[in-house]
């Protein structure tokens, strides 16, 4: 009887020191999920810098605008209280107006493009965020999933099971250890 009381004393030291090492193997694995979460906001990044390039781009449009409504006014003046224009003051006038049109058009061309570009990094964004989950929920399952009703030890008469469960709402490991006696039977 006293042999039978060491192979479970050694099958269950066994079985904790097997079980220290999953633990230190799901404390791993937080590391690089929380690692994986560090990554993500560094990546977002990029995204507030195009947000903070569109801002200046509309003030710079803005301003552009405002300036052709000021030039705009001043070559609308009241030609009877004026001297008469001549032909190359009208045509320099008309140049001037045509380049600050095609400035604007310009202007609004690349805060297009940035409000685009914007929108596509903000969904590659998502989309890493969201390879991030997919990754971390799968190491979780497969830690959950490789130690569910692993035998612990298996005497004659006893049975020992750990079970591991997991709650995703909270991200927490259960551990709880079964044993299963059986009536001594004779052959």
């Amino acid at each position: 009887m006293v042999w039978l009381h060491r192979i479970f004393v050694t099958k269950l030291n066994d079985a904790v020191m097997r079980l220290e090492l999953e633990e230190a193997e799901v404390c791993h694995l937080k590391e690089v999920i929380s690692g994986l979460n560090i990554d993500l906001d560094s990546r977002d990044t990029p995204v507030v810098m195009a947000h903070e390039a569109k801002v200046a781009a509309e003030t710079a449009l803005q301003q552009l605008t405002d300036d052709l409504a000021t030039l705009g006014a001043r070559l609308q003046f009241d030609v009877s209280s004026a001297c008469p224009l001549t032909p190359e003051a009208t045509s320099l006038a008309e140049n001037v107006a045509s380049i600050l049109m095609e400035r604007e058009e310009k202007v609004r061309s690349a805060w297009d493009r940035m409000s685009k570009m914007s929108a596509e990094m903000a969904a590659i964004n998502d989309i890493e965020r969201l390879e991030k989950e997919v990754q971390t929920t799968k190491a979780l399952y497969v830690v959950s999933t490789r130690h569910i009703c692993k035998p612990l030890l298996s005497l004659s008469f006893c049975h020992y099971w750990v079970v591991v469960s997991s709650n995703y709402a909270d991200n927490s490991l259960t551990c709880d250890v079964y044993m299963m006696c059986e009536l001594f039977q004779s052959r």
